[in-house]
């Protein structure tokens, strides 16, 4: 087998339908490849999906018993593989019919690269809005950048939404750390796979395109967690954990300075606007668990 692709899937059926629509539409000369759907314990008729409703001949779904998130629905995901490669994909995609084979010939000619992503776009207007990502270690911040010169790969400090991951990396540097559940675990999926030599890279000739609206994606509803606890939590105790497991020491003084106590008073000053209080709780909680993993090193 060549490829595994995996989609993660929770309470969004119809996206997930129109997302394995696009696959079956995608080249794939050449390239053996089989389907795994990971179902989050959905309410919303993903949970009756069978196999067969997937019209893909080598095809399963998976319907965890209970609610696990993201990162371990992927790792479950990941150990039923079969793949040379593994493509992760998030329901809410629309792929390029030539995506794949774009990114499995990239993986085929550059081995030093563990993972790789395309560039992505929103699905509504089909403007891209991501090439490659930066994280600042100085403040934790991730940024997107997009319309840079064209090149045939740009490093970045992970890949989210959709990516290739070489099995090899699972097999050397492990799988994704399930403690974090939520923000940064694409980077540190990445950073860690880096310690073992695996680059980490997003191609612009491959596409993805992005089926929610920017409004969910950026603004302030997603700075104040998007209104959920857990999102708010892991904001700020990951953005913490990230810092001091792969910053620099410099890094880890101005941050531990600075920045560390700007986050939460900013967030508390945005929820307090937001007319959601009770969330201040929430990010003073990831801060200070956050802190908790310097001294203790667990998360």
């Amino acid at each position: 087998m060549d490829v595994s692709i995996i989609i993660t899937t929770y309470n969004r059926k119809e996206q997930l339908l129109a997302c394995v629509a696009s696959i079956k539409k995608a080249d794939f000369s050449g390239i053996a490849w089989e389907l795994i759907v990971v179902d989050d314990n959905s309410s919303d008729g993903t949970e009756e999906i069978v196999a067969e409703d997937l019209s893909v001949v080598n095809s399963q779904i998976i319907h965890n018993p209970q609610n696990c998130l993201v990162v371990k629905s992927r790792n479950i995901g990941a150990r039923a593989t079969q793949g040379k490669y593994v493509v992760f994909v998030d329901d809410d995609n629309i792929l390029d019919v030539k995506m794949f084979q774009t990114l499995f010939d990239f993986a085929e000619n550059n081995p030093e690269y563990g993972i790789v992503g395309p560039a992505m776009y929103w699905w509504h207007n089909k403007e891209n809005y991501l090439d490659f990502q930066e994280i600042n270690f100085f403040t934790g911040m991730t940024f997107g950048r997009k319309n840079n010169p064209p090149q045939k790969v740009f490093d970045s400090d992970g890949v989210p939404n959709v990516f290739l991951v070489r099995r090899t990396v699972f097999e050397t540097a492990g799988y994704f750390d399930e403690k974090l559940k939520n923000d940064y675990t694409e980077p540190d999926f990445a950073f860690n796979a880096r310690k073992f030599g695996f680059k980490c890279g997003m191609i612009p000739e491959a596409k993805t395109y992005h089926n929610i609206a920017q409004k969910d994606l950026h603004g302030t509803r997603t700075l104040v967690g998007q209104f959920n606890n857990d999102k708010a939590y892991y904001l700020m105790r990951n953005r913490i954990i990230i810092i001091l497991r792969y910053g620099a020491w410099y890094h880890k003084l101005v941050f531990m300075l600075v920045f560390s106590w700007f986050w939460p008073l900013a967030y508390s000053f945005l929820m307090l606007k937001s007319g959601r209080p009770e969330l201040m709780k929430i990010y003073w909680r990831g801060f200070w668990d956050g802190w908790r993993y310097f001294f203790s090193g667990k998360t």
